[in-house]
Order: C-alpha cells, then structure tokens, then sequence
C-alpha cells in the first residue's frame, strides 16, 4: 500500500432504511464481462474509468481525470481504478467493490455481480445482487464539468433492512498526491489542515474543493457540490488520510 503525507482520501456516509420492493432495471440477458479491464465515458472536460474485472481492483471501482490527462482521482492517468470504491453496509454486514483490506471484515462484491459495467445512454451502469437479495445499482455520468455519482437499492427480500452508503475518493490532483483541501463557509476559505469528521448539523457547507496546489500560477481543482443541484447531503462526511 503506498504512503500518504497528506489528506487525501474523501469518506461520504449516507444511511437510511430500505423497505420491501420489487423492480427491474435491466435485461439480464444483457450481461457483458469486458476483455478490457476498465470501461470509460468522456465529454469535452472528464474521462470516468470503471473497473470491469475483480482482479483489476473490484468491479464497479472507478476513477477520473480531466480530458486533457490530469489526475483528479488516483491513477486516473493509468486508468487503473482500484482505490476508489463503494462500500454497502446491509444490517452491518460490510460489502465493497474494492481491494479487501481494512476493518470490519468486508466482503467483495464483484462475486455478486448481476450486471457487470457496460455503457447505457452514456453513463456507466453497473449492478450487484447481495445476499440479502438487496439489488446496489451504480450509475456515473459526465453532467458538463461534473462527474456524478447516482446509487438505486431495491429490496427486493421479504424484510426491511438497515442499510448505510459510503463512498471513498482518493485524491490525487494532477501530480499531487496529497492535494489541500479547501472548504467554503459563508463565503470564507477554510483550510483543513488535520483529519476531519463532520456529521449532522455540522455539514453546514454548501461545497468543497481539492487543487493541486494551495497557490500557484496554474492550478488544476474540483469542486465537489454538497447542497444543491440535485445534490442528496450525506449524514457523515470525513477528511481523512
């Protein structure tokens, strides 16, 4: 696992409970496996990477980078997208889509791949069938200058079940991996400069941002939208290296 010197990863934390339902959302007799390792979808700023095979990093782990090839996640400029990834808590059981490490014992969710990554209406869409016959639908698309992020869970069991999202993305902005990180309160900059978890109340920021470097001639940054634009706020959010 490679060093880190500064904040680089982002956790977002979504929770709620999922009810009984029935749906479909594609024909499984559709089902591809790409001999590619990563499928991708561009637009005029942003190229999205999603893995397509479990010995690649996990199917359905994803990364990005702008159009004209800088880095905005992890090794974007090599396509392999492995170090940002889903994690599904369903009654506190930890599914991930990406490289098993770490606590709470989680399991791979490529080995409950429904529908592996393909491209429909030009968006990545990729679908897992857990245990809990809980259907995880993944969806990225390129919205102009944005890359966004949309999950679907159907419950399609026979019981109601408490389940928690959360998304890891691991920075690395153009040739900095170790990227600032910049929050806008009130229209004043607020630079995180430690470890930092918000939660509740306390996600009182519209937006944040992460750039290569604090003060330069040429900066390279995203913006990351938590209100607004259609935007779900997370319960929980941590800065964290």
């Amino acid at each position: 696992m490679r060093g880190k010197a500064s904040l680089l990863c982002l956790l977002v934390l979504f929770s709620f409970v999922v009810g009984v339902a029935s749906a479909k959302y594609f024909d499984n007799s559709s089902q591809i496996n790409s001999t590619d390792p990563e499928i991708s979808i561009s637009n005029d700023y942003l190229i999205a990477y999603v893995e397509t095979s479990e010995s690649g990093g996990g199917v359905g782990t994803f990364t990005l980078k702008t159009k004209n090839g800088y880095d905005l996640l992890y090794t974007s400029r090599d396509h392999n997208a492995w170090s940002s990834y889903l994690t599904v808590q369903v009654d506190n059981k930890n599914y991930t889509t990406g490289i098993i490490a770490g606590y709470g014992n989680p399991i791979s969710m490529s080995q409950y791949v429904e529908q592996y990554p393909m491209i429909i209406d030009d968006s990545i869409i990729t679908k897992w069938r857990l245990p809990e016959n809980m259907v995880v639908i993944q969806k990225l698309s390129l919205v102009g200058e944005a890359c966004e992020f949309n999950l679907t869970i159907i419950n399609e069991g026979d019981q109601d079940r408490n389940v928690k999202v959360r998304y890891l993305f691991d920075y690395q902005v153009r040739d900095q991996d170790g990227a600032p990180i910049i929050l806008w309160r009130n229209g004043e900059r607020e630079i995180l400069k430690y470890e930092t978890e918000y939660s509740g109340d306390e996600i009182n920021f519209d937006y944040w941002l992460t750039r290569d470097y604090l003060d330069s001639t040429y900066t390279l940054q995203g913006k990351h939208i938590i209100r607004g634009f259609g935007a779900t706020p997370p319960d929980e959010i941590i800065f964290a290296n």
